[in-house]
């Protein structure tokens, strides 16, 4: 049994061990995008906002699609993810970040020579060198947020998550004026 936000490309499901309680279970995307935001505006990383309201991120973040009145804006992407990937290429230097429970792994460099065989992909850069399972991929968005402080830049980022909301991996924008991630359908 699995609790399931739909997405504007394919739901994102979370096992049921991670679900959320019956009555959060009962909420909307419009009170998950409130919650979320109080969350993220008491200082925590979005990973921590999501699972303190018993979601996983990939739920809190599909929940911000389509049209509100939130400044986390996320808009789906379609795959082939390779080609979404090497079109990143044109942005210049971004920061490709993994995590999992005990390690952080941050590369700033430019992605480039991304190819794939099957559902294996290689992005093969002087700085950025991955080996990418886009077959564990399941949604991708495009993310722009704000940051809580007017003075430091927002953040854009595309975020790519598998079938259970678990985020693979995600690729943030340098921070630069001219820089800027469509987030509008």
């Amino acid at each position: 049994m699995s609790a399931v936000l739909q997405t504007q490309t394919r739901p994102l499901a979370v096992p049921h061990s991670a679900a959320p309680s019956s009555d959060k279970a009962a909420l909307n995307a419009a009170s998950l995008r409130a919650l979320f935001n109080a969350a993220r505006s008491s200082g925590k990383r979005a990973k921590d906002a999501a699972e303190s309201l018993g979601l996983s991120e990939g739920q809190a973040i599909a929940a911000h699609a389509g049209m509100h009145d939130y400044g986390l804006k996320a808009t789906p992407l379609q795959g082939p993810w390779v080609e979404v990937l090497q079109a990143l290429q044109l942005c210049g230097p971004v920061m490709a970040l993994t995590r999992n429970a005990s390690t952080v792994h941050e590369k700033t460099g430019i992605y480039e020579n991304i190819n794939a065989t099957g559902h294996m992909g290689l992005a093969l850069g002087d700085d950025i060198d991955l080996r990418l399972f886009f077959s564990r991929w399941h949604a991708g968005f495009a993310v722009y947020e704000p940051a809580n402080d007017a003075a430091n830049p927002p953040s854009q980022s595309l975020q790519f998550f598998d079938a259970t909301a678990w985020r693979c991996t995600r690729c943030l924008c340098a921070p630069r004026p001219t820089a800027r991630l469509s987030t509008t359908s």
